[in-house]
Parts: C-alpha cells; structure tokens; sequence
C-alpha cells in the first residue's frame, strides 16, 4: 500500500506541476492579450482622431474647391466680355480706314489714341498693383 500512496502521491505532485505550468501559461497569454488589447484601444483612438482630422481637411478643400470653381466661372463670365469687347472694337476698326482719317485730322486721331493709352496703362497699372 506503501507504493500506491507513494505513486498517488507523485502523481498528485505531478498533477500539480501539471496545473502549475497551464496556468502560468494560460496567465501569460491573458497578460499578452490585455496588453494587445490596450494597445488596440489605444491605436483605435489615434485612429478616430486622424481619421476626425481627415475629414475636416476634406471638407475645408472641398470647400476651397467651390471657391475656386466659382472663381474659375466668373473669370470665364469676365473673358466672355472681354472678348465681345475686343469683337466690337475690332469691328468698329474695321469701318473706319484709319490712314485716310490720319491724313485728314492728325490731332483727332492723336487724342484718341493717347486716350486710348492712358486707359491701357490705368489697366495694367490697375490688373498688376495686387501682385
């Protein structure tokens, strides 16, 4: 009976042994886990802040975006005119055949190109002062 209690007993020892090292283990792994566990927690509030940020700079260039497309149609809306401008200038230059008014009224035509200067110059002076 000697050897039964014995090996019982070295059983049970090793038993424990047995249960000592699957808990040190199992203890490991939740240690491990908690730790993975904060960290993702962690990671996952960075996260929602950049992601929060993104989202704001998105909205501010797609605002930035109408803006400029605003910008862009009315600078067309400007060029258009410009344009019909230039159209109607060139049409009026076409009717009137300069070197016969030059030959005939030299001090007319010299007054209204120097106009005509002044107000390109006033333009550019006027276009180039906000760069």
């Amino acid at each position: 009976m000697g050897y039964l209690t014995g090996g019982l007993g070295i059983g049970l020892l090793l038993l424990g042994g047995a249960f000592k090292l699957y808990y040190d283990s199992s203890q490991s792994t939740i240690d491990s886990l908690q730790t993975q566990l904060t960290t993702s927690v962690a990671n996952t509030e960075k996260l929602k802040t950049v992601i929060e940020d993104q989202n704001e700079e998105l909205k501010q260039t797609l605002a930035n975006h109408e803006l400029i497309v605003g910008q862009f149609e009315r600078m067309q809306k400007e060029n258009i005119e410009a344009q019909e401008t230039v159209d109607r200038m060139k049409a009026s230059l076409a009717r009137h055949n300069l070197n016969e008014i030059s030959l005939r009224k030299p001090k007319l035509l010299q007054t209204i190109l120097n106009k005509g200067t002044k107000r390109v110059a006033d333009e550019f002076n006027t276009l180039t002062s906000g760069l």
